[in-house]
């Protein structure tokens, strides 16, 4: 705006003309640290200072959006072919660099849908419990589980999991289906099985509070995204039964 606008001496560093002038001068780190941009801005203002920093601006930007691309980028068709050092390196792909991401963990967890009785019958009621304040998602209502530990298989886990949280025993029925969620730090799979209630009367050690509810009911409850997930298909299912 400064630059074109009003026709200021003022450099432009968006994301294409990061690469431009990282590839052009090749500018060794990571754009996002803080040294890297500075030396960046510099040579930015240097390029702006000669009176057409609108002109000078513009023509970065269309360079980095049409022609230096991320992937494949077209060097003979680019005015700077001859004066750009990474090509001349031939390291046009090395530029600008970045810090390597780093993998994104994955989890299996397994819940339970735990029924007092055969599910679906009439008189059905569905165990649920409240997650601990303190937990991720602290306070919304789940179907209880946790995740599946190195060498468990999903039932072992599962009847585990509801021991730990509840003291309760249950059969594992069935695998009801599977669901992926992401979440900012890591992703995980859901893997949600029927159970039947068999013994011991739940009680909240490892979660803040739990009920028995019908299964019409638990819409009035507060769930996370991939609780709705299994209770839409579980209403789905109750309808059709």
């Amino acid at each position: 705006i400064a630059s074109i606008a009003f026709g200021l001496d003022e450099p432009v560093l968006d994301g294409n003309v990061v690469r431009v002038l990282a590839r052009l001068f090749r500018i060794p780190g990571d754009p996002a640290r803080t040294v890297v941009r500075n030396r960046l801005l510099q040579e930015a203002k240097l390029l702006a200072s000669c009176g057409k920093a609108a002109a000078i601006n513009q023509a970065l930007m269309d360079l980095g959006a049409r022609v230096c691309l991320p992937r494949s980028p077209r060097c003979r068709k680019c005015p700077l072919e001859a004066e750009c050092d990474a090509h001349h390196a031939g390291e046009e792909g090395v530029y600008p660099q970045r810090r390597a991401r780093k993998a994104v963990p994955h989890i299996d967890v397994v819940a339970g849908i735990i029924w007092n009785c055969v599910p679906f019958a009439p008189d059905a009621r569905l165990l649920i419990a409240k997650r601990e304040a303190d937990d991720m998602l602290g306070g919304l209502w789940e179907f209880p589980g946790g995740r599946v530990e190195e060498g468990e298989s999903h039932e072992e886990a599962l009847i585990r999991e509801l021991q730990e949280e509840l003291s309760i025993d249950v059969d594992v029925i069935e695998p009801f289906m599977k669901l992926d969620h992401a979440y900012t730090h890591f992703r995980m799979t859901l893997h949600a099985y029927h159970c039947q209630h068999t013994g011991g009367e739940p009680r909240a050690i490892e979660c803040a509070d739990w009920t028995w509810v019908d299964l019409n009911d638990v819409d009035a409850f507060a769930l996370s995204t991939a609780d709705r997930r299994i209770l839409a298909a579980l209403q789905k299912r109750g309808d059709s039964a």
